[in-house]
């Protein structure tokens, strides 16, 4: 699929003023394709004691 930019030039300001009303800041947007090739199935792990998690990473 080729890179939306209409849409990412509409999509953007929204972002960057939600994302702002949060105390966070935009620093960039990129369009990456996806092909059904790029995933590697992974077995399940299972641990003894249970994962516990802390902060937030996220990459838009």
């Amino acid at each position: 699929m080729d890179k939306p930019s209409s849409l990412l030039s509409l999509l953007e300001p929204l972002l960057r003023e939600s994302l702002q009303n949060l105390d966070y800041q935009l620093s960039s947007v990129s369009w990456k394709t996806w092909t059904p090739d790029q995933v590697v199935p992974s077995e399940p792990q299972i641990t003894s004691k249970p994962t516990i998690y802390q902060g937030m990473d996220i990459r838009i």
